[in-house]
């Protein structure tokens, strides 16, 4: 099955741990400290501090910064994956549209905005979408119609979507 061969990749494949980039939601200011959220924390343990890093975006609603800012990151932590959460995932996506970043990409609870955010994920990218069904803030029938478009149009080769009993957080 798929699943094992994922599984054997992993078993055979290198022991290091990847290099994450993680890109928080939005909503901070300048006295939120996004880098001691519980997302973050699990996976700066998860992974260690020398295989995790992220921007503490303050300006997460000047749209454009937080790509410029990302864009910066990659290019200097190089990750081998990007896990971004809430408008982190349309951040991620428009990284992926510009041409920053190309690989692995794991969007949790992304806030996806139609009309505004492209429902066409790129083709040729690996994708995991990551939904909770009670999501307070991305409607989940948003989410559905997003999955539903994307795993049709790019297949189970490069998008899986998740559902999960939970809200936003």
């Amino acid at each position: 099955s798929k699943a094992e061969e994922k599984i054997e990749e992993i078993e055979i494949g290198t022991t290091a741990k990847p290099r994450v980039l993680f890109i928080h939601g939005g909503g901070s200011t300048d006295t939120s400290d996004r880098t001691q959220e519980p997302f973050a924390i699990y996976l700066r343990r998860e992974f260690g501090e020398a295989h995790f890093h992220m921007v503490a975006m303050r300006l997460t609603h000047d749209f454009e910064w937080c790509i410029r800012e990302q864009a910066k990151a990659i290019s200097s932590f190089k990750p081998d994956v990007i896990v971004g959460r809430s408008q982190g995932g349309p951040i991620i996506m428009n990284l992926i549209q510009r041409g920053y970043w190309a690989g692995p990409s794991l969007l949790c609870c992304p806030a996806v905005v139609p009309g505004v955010d492209s429902f066409d994920l790129k083709a040729g990218v690996p994708y995991v979408v990551l939904a909770g069904n009670r999501d307070e803030q991305v409607p989940y029938s948003r989410l559905i119609k997003f999955c539903e478009n994307n795993a049709r149009r790019l297949g189970t080769q490069s998008f899986e979507w998740v559902t999960i009993r939970d809200r936003h957080n």
